[in-house]
């Protein structure tokens, strides 16, 4: 619904799992948008092929949600074994950068504390040669710039921000362009 908001012509939302998928139609009916303008597929993002040109993708990949620990100390509890999230954020994210056309936009995004699931993952999509940082500019994030890092990356730990915003869960993004 965000993409929606900022004025995207349609999006598509591919997601593995059936009961968040019928979640996000509900939400975005309750919120009257246009059903020309939007797409939801139930599939693995990595066994996705678009049939239209896509401009952009926002790969969120399934993660550890440990930036959410704030308001869900639950997941802080869960076991730490996450190399199976591991391979499959690779896999998505190298589909993804693979499916792109020279040019476009993919936004990496977790709400993962772990810079395995997070920095690590784009260093390796970057070194595989598919695509280049196009850097986060400070301009473009308001209440955010501290929140860059020297690579054009963002990464929010909560309680770290001013005003409102300590509030924020912990997340990490990073916008790549198709070389």
């Amino acid at each position: 619904s965000q993409l929606l908001s900022a004025g995207f012509e349609h999006v598509t939302a591919i997601e593995a799992n059936s009961r968040r998928s019928n979640r996000l139609k509900s939400n975005l009916d309750r919120l009257r948008f246009d059903e020309e303008k939007y797409d939801v597929i139930v599939k693995e993002g990595q066994k996705w092929k678009p049939t239209n040109r896509i401009d952009g993708i926002l790969v969120d990949v399934p993660c550890s949600a440990t930036g959410t620990g704030s308001r869900r100390p639950d997941v802080l509890r869960r076991e730490s074994d996450i190399s199976e999230l591991l391979d499959i954020q690779e896999v998505l994210a190298n589909h993804c950068a693979e499916i792109l056309p020279a040019g476009g936009i993919m936004v990496y995004a977790t709400c993962s504390l772990l810079k395995e699931e997070s920095e690590d993952q784009v260093k390796k999509l970057v070194e595989n040669g598919l695509v280049e940082t196009l850097p986060i500019q400070p301009n473009e994030v308001p209440g955010f710039e501290d929140a860059i890092d020297e690579n054009g990356w963002m990464r929010v730990i909560p309680g770290v921000l001013d005003s409102d915003l300590r509030k924020a869960d912990g997340f990490f993004a990073a916008r790549l362009i198709k070389k």
